[in-house]
């Protein structure tokens, strides 16, 4: 296969809130590149966040033929997960960005690059693969958005012949993965045991889990529920941010902490099938003397059509 970087001709406006991104290749990945201004109507002088900007983009999403999502996420969610592969030798992350002070009636404007990088999407299988972006009316309150764009770059890989495509993906994408990348929410209560409370997604491979608490608990892991309970991981919060750190070689984002299951919990390099289980059998836990929201960011590969339920290295079936 031959690679290659496309910047794509249309770009997402207050105007236009889709893009299609072609279907003639196997996408790598996906930078984009995004500028944003907000005018401070606050009455007086305002220091914008990074923070406010990103959380402007309610939802960035890639879609195929209009029915399933492979990314759908914040641009809070996406410069998280971006920062953990920032290495700390790097000058700055787009979640470290920090602004002046910018006056009353005046403009603040922001310009970064988000990536998504989650996997092969093989978009040649699809009708259309579209991009779409949900933008907030304003960044902060008293602070309208007054411009934005996103200008989306696609990294392709380009097949060469039928024989490479059936070779590498069976001749009806039998052992295709695709990504699929999802943020969902939930409150824990305070409590004062290790309480499992977020159950695991099923039906497709997991492979990670990132997790943004409110506040962070004392202690995070995961139970097993059925058919008795059982814990599986149960570490205290710092020694799991200096777990992440020391293996990412990176700072955690504030709050934030993985839960890996390709290393973690399966020790295959792939991660936990999950077909084999049911929703509710495994949950997420946490101990927390306070009230916390957690943010859970899934990072899946969905299986193709009439996949078996085992995995061997180099993405087989059997």
């Amino acid at each position: 296969m031959k690679f290659q970087e496309t910047t794509v001709a249309q770009e997402i406006n207050l105007s236009n809130p889709a893009i299609e991104l072609g279907n003639s290749s196997i996408h790598d990945a996906y930078a984009l590149e995004i500028n944003i201004s907000a005018k401070n109507e606050t009455g007086s002088a305002k220091v914008p966040t990074i923070q406010e900007f990103l959380s402007a983009f309610e939802q960035i999403a890639v879609m195929s033929d209009n029915t399933r999502y492979h990314y759908a996420m914040s641009g809070l969610d996406i410069a998280r997960w971006n920062a953990l592969s920032t290495p700390m030798s790097l000058p700055t992350r787009v979640l470290d960005k920090t602004f002046t002070s910018t006056a009353d009636d005046a403009t603040m404007n922001a310009s970064f690059v988000l990536t998504l990088d989650a996997g092969d999407l093989i978009a040649i299988q699809h009708d259309t693969v579209t991009l779409k972006a949900a933008i907030a009316k304003q960044i902060a309150a008293d602070c309208p958005v007054t411009a934005c764009t996103i200008k989306p770059t696609v990294f392709e890989k380009i097949p060469e012949s039928v024989a490479e495509i059936t070779g590498t993906y069976g001749a009806n994408f039998e052992a295709a993965l695709e990504p699929k990348v999802y943020a969902m929410e939930k409150t824990l209560g305070a409590n004062t045991e290790f309480t499992g409370f977020f159950d695991l997604p099923t039906g497709a491979l997991l492979r990670t889990g990132m997790m943004h608490w409110s506040v962070a608990p004392s202690q995070v892991g995961l139970i097993q529920v059925v058919p008795s309970r059982s814990e599986i991981h149960r570490v205290n919060w710092n020694t799991a941010v200096a777990r992440d750190e020391r293996r990412l070689r990176t700072k955690m984002p504030e709050n934030v902490v993985l839960m890996d299951y390709n290393s973690e919990w399966i020790m295959n390099g792939l991660g936990k099938d999950g077909r084999t289980f049911n929703r509710g059998d495994f949950q997420i836990a946490a101990k927390s003397n306070v009230e916390t929201k957690l943010r859970y960011v899934s990072f899946e590969m969905t299986f193709p059509a009439g996949a078996g339920a085992v995995l061997e290295p180099g993405n087989k079936f059997l």
